[in-house]
């Protein structure tokens, strides 16, 4: 619910610190929904440390994020 308090602006000046934060709790999430979003700010976060030439930090992001995919993902999840 932290997010729901910060607007986009203040969600990307702290992308890594929040992603970071999230992916350390990311057992206590309990919705779909939590999950969905945390998968799509693990990426939008690797994307940013790729697009800054941070390869290794992107890869774990992206680790991160399929970690966090259901088993049959690749049926249910188009995006």
């Amino acid at each position: 619910h932290l997010l729901e308090t910060l607007d986009e602006a203040a969600v990307e000046n702290q992308l890594f610190k929040i992603v970071d934060d999230l992916n350390r709790s990311r057992e206590l999430i309990e919705t779909a929904a939590e999950r969905r979003q945390l998968i799509s700010l693990n990426i939008r976060a690797g994307q940013k440390a790729l697009a800054a030439s941070a390869f290794h930090p992107s890869l774990e992001l992206f680790e991160v994020a399929i970690s966090l995919l259901p088993q049959d993902a690749w049926r249910t999840e188009t995006d």
